[in-house]
């Protein structure tokens, strides 16, 4: 079988400081898997960051399985852009689809849908960007995390 592994590296990026690129592996991370697929007898393709979309495009038609490793940036759907394409293209995929790679990276939006469902969620607000955050009428601990990110990227003291 052809794995393809589409993937972003954080040394490809000019200022990899940046919290737009906080999520993303070392290239040491992707050779590794590549490493392990050919041990299991597949043949594997890198699919990277910086191609064209025709260049990406025809790199996938060319696996039978895409195994997913793309975070995305600068974007809220960013996590959800590569999916959808794949969905598009029907090709077989690892990971989560276009739709809970969207929802997902809105914590809000997920615990809106969590609590309808009856899921047990703390009790949130959303804080916008530059909002000092003073309400004395939710309890310590808090947990702050930034509503769209996977991780903390953007919190600063």
């Amino acid at each position: 079988m052809k794995i393809g592994i589409t993937y972003e590296v954080k040394e490809d990026f000019v200022n990899q400081e940046d919290d737009y690129y906080i999520d993303f592996e070392p290239f040491d991370t992707i050779t590794r898997l590549k490493s392990i697929f050919e041990m299991h007898g597949h043949e594997v393709e890198l699919i990277k960051e910086g191609l064209t979309l025709e260049q990406k495009i025809s790199l996938i038609k060319s696996c039978d399985l895409i195994f997913n490793y793309c975070e995305g940036y600068k974007s809220r759907n960013r996590e959800a852009l590569l999916p959808a394409i794949l969905e598009k293209l029907g090709k077989p995929y690892v990971g989560s689809d276009a739709f809970a790679n969207a929802l997902t990276t809105s914590k809000s939006h997920t615990k809106v849908i969590a609590k309808h469902l009856g899921i047990k969620t703390p009790e949130w607000i959303e804080v916008y960007h530059g909002h000092i955050f003073k309400d004395k009428k939710m309890a310590f601990p808090r947990i702050v995390k930034p509503n769209r990110e996977g991780n903390s990227g953007g919190l600063y003291l």
